[in-house]
């Protein structure tokens, strides 16, 4: 069978449709894989002509069109979804988090959608197309039968992960958009794409490539603002949702890709808690990786899984760089945030971090938040200032992503009436600044100055108590937080520092 996968997202990394694509070419299948490294978040874009052309001459011969994306990538989805279906019968399958999340609107425009992990759902589905049995057993499959919705059984979770393929990295299979047009994918076009800022890594590189891999899926928490929310329910009962490969099986695929690609000179890896594994685990890891990989890492950590000798063995294996979720750090908004938050854990993993000078910590916190009070602000800041330097600070802007815990409390809150504008066409990643503008200048001056000395800090301890956050906060003073912002000076620091302001 021949199925062709569309990601009409920025990315085109996509861990997990490369994955779900080498799997199937491994049971046999003919895949494709079209990216449309696609930057602008617009929920009405649309493409010219050529465009479409190309991408018709790709999936004429398809016996299935796969969606994978995320919900700011909705509008492209449906776009092109009904333009394939206005030109082809070719059956439609959307699968990715905001399919999972809104299966039955997604069922207004695609045939079928995937709620679950992909490989038993797209294998099952095929194999029911080619031998014409029907669609009842396919496995975490929805789909229309005569206007009536069927949900077919979730499968229960595999709990071996070293099952499953390595990503698919292949360019006589992959397409990518160039301006106007869809090209075969090449060495140059691939090179290029890999490429990453080094000032997140703080490495002192003009070229960095970064390859990001996963050496677990799934996540044991259920912060109510996150996808895994949503898988928790999924898969209640359904077997361990989180899994780790085996060390052996992660250095192959490093070894494999860094064949294809040598260019690769930074490893990037995008599980939620990379070292929730025993220190036993973790050292066989370091080992393994030194000796036969040996190029500087990052990884995500949870406080409460961080101990020195842990860090100490990644340390030695080249870790460089260590994001670990703080979001706030009032008791209040955690609640609100289902998180388990401790001070005095996140204290001690920062302290732990902050023995390797090698090792740079990335913490992350949520803004824009309208849950959110003066008082839990400064408890924010005040935290974060306490914390060992040196740090970053990334920040992510709150998005009430649907299917989450989190989207249903905003939306019996009447926070939700434009969800277009509130969801799809909003970027977390940034910082919006007509949106608390102080204190967005007080985030800016932490993560791009820091505090040289004691009065610099006991300052800034006075500029964030609850008091000042709510006067200077006030309309009154936006015009001047604004023009700070938005100076010369400032905005050539953010550049050099990629950091990204929003002024609407």
């Amino acid at each position: 069978m021949k199925i062709t996968f569309i990601d009409p997202t920025q990315s085109v990394i996509n861990y997990g449709l490369r994955a779900l694509a080498q799997f199937l070419v491994n049971a046999g299948h003919d895949v494709r894989l079209v990216f449309l490294n696609q930057s602008s978040i617009q929920y009405n874009l649309d493409y010219p002509e050529s465009f479409y052309n190309d991408l018709y001459k790709l999936v004429e011969d398809a016996d299935v069109i796969g969606f994978s994306f995320v919900s700011n990538y909705l509008g492209q989805a449906e776009t092109l979804t009904r333009k394939i279906k206005n030109k082809f019968s070719i059956p439609v399958i959307w699968g990715g988090i905001h399919a999972i999340a809104a299966p039955e609107k997604s069922l207004e425009v695609a045939e079928m959608v995937c709620v679950g992990e992909g490989e038993s759902c797209m294998l099952g589905l095929l194999q029911a197309l080619q031998q014409g049995t029907g669609l009842q057993s396919v496995p975490n499959l929805w789909y229309k039968k005569e206007n009536v919705i069927i949900q077919n059984e979730t499968a229960p979770l595999n709990p071996s992960v070293d099952d499953y393929s390595f990503p698919l990295y292949n360019n006589s299979m992959e397409f990518i958009r160039r301006g106007n047009n869809l090209v075969a994918m090449d060495d140059a076009i691939r090179k290029e794409l890999m490429g990453v800022n080094t000032n997140y890594y703080s490495i002192k590189s003009e070229t960095t490539y970064s390859y990001l891999t996963l050496a677990s899926r799934g996540c044991p928490f259920s912060c109510s603002y996150c996808c895994n929310n949503l898988f928790t329910k999924i898969y209640k009962r359904k077997g361990k949702l989180l899994r780790r490969r085996s060390n052996e099986e992660i250095i192959n695929e490093l070894e494999m890709m860094i064949r294809q690609m040598p260019y690769i000179n930074v490893i990037e890896f995008f599980d939620d808690d990379f070292i929730f594994a025993d220190e036993a685990v973790v050292a066989e890891f370091a080992s393994l990786y030194k000796k036969r990989i040996g190029l500087p890492f990052r990884c995500n950590f949870r406080p409460d899984s961080v101990t020195y000798e842990k860090l100490s063995h990644l340390n030695d294996a080249g870790l460089i760089s260590v994001e670990m979720g703080l979001q706030s750090a009032s008791p209040r908004i955690n609640k609100l945030f289902n998180r388990h938050f401790n001070k005095t854990t996140f204290i001690k993993a920062a302290n732990i971090i902050n023995k390797f000078s090698n090792i740079v910590p990335n913490y992350d916190i949520i803004v824009d938040n309208p849950f959110e009070q003066y008082e839990d602000i400064s408890l924010t800041l005040r935290f974060i200032s306490g914390l060992p330097q040196p740090y970053k600070i990334a920040v992510f802007s709150l998005t009430f992503f649907p299917g989450t815990q989190l989207y249903e409390y905003a939306k019996s809150n009447h926070l939700l009436n434009d969800e277009i504008k509130n969801i799809i066409n909003k970027k977390n990643y940034v910082q919006y600044e007509f949106k608390q503008p102080y204190v967005k200048l007080l985030l800016l001056y932490m993560r791009k100055i820091g505090f040289k000395n004691s009065a610099s800090r006991f300052i800034f301890t006075l500029l964030t108590t609850k008091f000042l956050l709510m006067i200077f906060d006030s309309f009154v003073f936006y015009p001047l937080w604004f023009s700070v912002l938005f100076s010369k000076r400032v905005l050539s620091r953010m550049k050099s520092k990629d950091v990204q302001l929003i002024p609407g």
